[in-house]
């Protein structure tokens, strides 16, 4: 291998050590747009050196990413990470290309997360994390025996998948792991006696993916299964759903309208907003598109004057990508980066990033990012009290806390990692194709 590194090979007319020639890799995405199917494909290519997404790669990986059609826009952002394990500090520079096809309208953007923030506020989540794969859902402590609010295992674990694909840190997927265990146990035979949690369903889906462990995955095709089969709702809440058949969509906002108070329609809509992309990732797409048209409706009896406004306009923006609902949380942002309501500043500030970079109002969610990052706690958590929930939450936006800007060129300190997102979006109304952006990740020579 030392000979290997010393070895010089010839790049642009120059002599240059192996060892320099730290990356040349290849992202790819595509979109196949064609009306009620398309894929999103990804590949990488990584030559020794650096390391890209944690592994020294000889062959390309390919990711998948959910459908859409040509009747909707869509923002997909991949989170990656490249470590240094030479002597010498590196340079490498992502250069965009459309290949093939005319892409006029994709925006494609690239950005340095806050690595400080996102290592820090998941080593909290680490370290308090409950024997049982889950948290204290307020003030953790590191009594780790308590057990743990059932509700909140997928929410909280999601920011760990966040910090595990932009720094390679086993210890941020073995915590997820752990989370998604339990989660498979408490669904395991029985799950009419359990609450099905849509951001539990979520968090299974990206943990199979992301860790390749099929049991997380099917656990969560599962849990989608039974929206069309007997289920917890059908026997709470109202016993909207069927015993028989499950739920239909309108079963499922009457069951949670029910849950929640016919008068908080906001929390109503937020709870909904992770339904519409569960059922996407278990390829329930009627039962998801309907979904999303009831909350259109109900977004009209949203009123301004409830505390639980912003939260409701979030999960309308992220499930649907209504413009009205769009405009009003531009318009509901404080200078200073923030939304503000009765349900706290962070949480709503969250969820507002999160679905304003769903539909490509980048700079809006940059702003709010950044807000986000100013008010990490003096334990490394957010919210006050400190919630494990709101942490998890944050994490999930720190990939946008500077837009780089074009060369788009990024520092590896020898011995060091460091993470960048690329966003891709796609306005509503391309001409049905395969569309097909491509980032090469290349060493910056002099």
């Amino acid at each position: 291998m030392k000979k290997l590194l010393k070895k010089k090979v010839n790049v642009f007319g120059k002599s240059v050590p192996v060892f320099a020639i730290v990356i040349l890799g290849l992202a790819l995405v595509s979109a196949a747009l064609i009306s009620f199917w398309g894929t999103i494909t990804g590949s990488v290519i990584v030559t020794q050196g650096l390391f890209l997404d944690g592994k020294n790669y000889e062959a390309q990986i390919t990711e998948t990413w959910n459908p859409f059609t040509s009747l909707e826009s869509k923002t997909f952002v991949s989170a990656h990470s490249l470590e240094n394990d030479a002597s010498v500090d590196a340079e490498v520079q992502l250069d965009y290309k459309c290949v093939d096809s005319n892409c006029e309208g994709i925006i494609t953007g690239y950005y340095n997360p806050s690595m400080e923030k996102i290592i820090t506020g998941a080593d909290r989540l680490v370290a308090t994390q409950n024997d049982d794969g889950g948290w204290d859902w307020t003030n953790p402590d590191l009594v780790l025996t308590s057990p743990s609010p059932e509700n909140t295992f997928g929410v909280t674990a999601q920011g760990l998948l966040t910090a595990y694909e932009l720094t390679g840190n086993q210890d941020y997927l073995d915590a997820a792991k752990l989370a998604g265990n339990h989660l498979v146990t408490l669904f395991g035979t029985n799950i009419i006696d359990n609450r099905i949690n849509a951001f539990d369903i979520v968090f299974l889906y990206n943990l199979g993916e992301i860790s390749g462990v099929d049991t997380y995955t099917n656990k969560a095709d599962d849990l989608i299964g039974t929206l069309t089969e007997d289920n917890y709702w059908a026997h709470n809440y109202g016993s909207f759903c069927s015993a028989t058949t499950g739920c239909t969509a309108q079963n499922m906002f009457d069951a949670i309208k029910n849950r929640r108070g016919a008068a908080n329609i906001g929390i109503i809509l937020w709870d909904l907003a992770p339904w519409v992309k569960a059922a996407n990732l278990g390829e329930e797409y009627s039962w998801a598109n309907d979904l999303k048209n009831i909350m259109d409706v109900a977004y009209d009896s949203l009123t301004n004057d409830g505390e639980l406004y912003n939260i409701g306009l979030s999960g309308v923006v992220s499930a649907t990508g209504n413009p009205s609902a769009v405009t009003a949380l531009i318009n509901k942002q404080a200078s200073t980066g923030e939304w503000t309501s009765g349900n706290g500043a962070e949480q709503d500030t969250a969820y507002a990033v999160m679905a304003l970079m769903s539909v490509g109002k980048m700079t809006e969610a940059v702003k709010g990012a950044i807000w986000l990052a100013s008010t990490q706690g003096s334990e490394d958590g957010w919210s006050t009290p400190e919630n494990t929930e709101v942490t998890s939450e944050v994490l999930q936006t720190m990939l946008l806390t500077e837009e780089l800007t074009n060369p788009f060129k990024i520092a590896v300190p020898a011995g060091e990692s460091v993470g960048f997102a690329i966003v891709n979006h796609f306005p509503k109304m391309l001409v049905p194709d395969t569309y097909i952006i491509e980032t090469k990740v290349m060493p910056v020579t002099a």
